[in-house]
């Protein structure tokens, strides 16, 4: 099935080469589209990756956590946002459930009756 797939791509890939001639597109275009759709997956791949982290620190910790604990267990250079994102997603997909605005925890996590007052996550700057 993969292989039908692959010889189907390089027939519709060699078809748009054909017309791009007979449009007079520039040479290369058809390249730099096939270029940037190759970057738009490596950039996919890596944000799947990074969810995959944020789940996984989540569910290895399985308390209270905010994106902040869960961003200094992450490669320096990941964005907030992109935690946050994570967070979120697993959240609506039923993988962690959400406490309170912006923390989160391990499905398996059951909270005591109440929070004490000044709360303050026992990961945070934490390794």
């Amino acid at each position: 099935m993969i292989h039908s797939a692959q010889a189907d791509l390089a027939y519709w890939v060699s078809m748009r080469r054909r017309l791009g001639i007979v449009a007079g597109e520039p040479a290369g275009a058809l390249e730099k589209v096939l270029h940037g759709i190759g970057q738009v997956a490596q950039e996919m791949a890596v944000a799947m990756s990074i969810q995959a982290q944020v789940e996984a620190i989540v569910k290895e910790l399985v308390g209270p956590l905010t994106a902040n604990d869960v961003l200094v267990r992450l490669a320096q250079g990941t964005k907030r946002e992109t935690v946050n994102y994570a967070l979120w997603k697993a959240e609506q997909e039923g993988r962690i459930k959400k406490l309170s605005q912006g923390v989160y925890a391990a499905l398996e996590y059951e909270p005591p009756a109440a929070l004490p007052p000044g709360f303050v996550s026992p990961h945070v700057g934490s390794k």
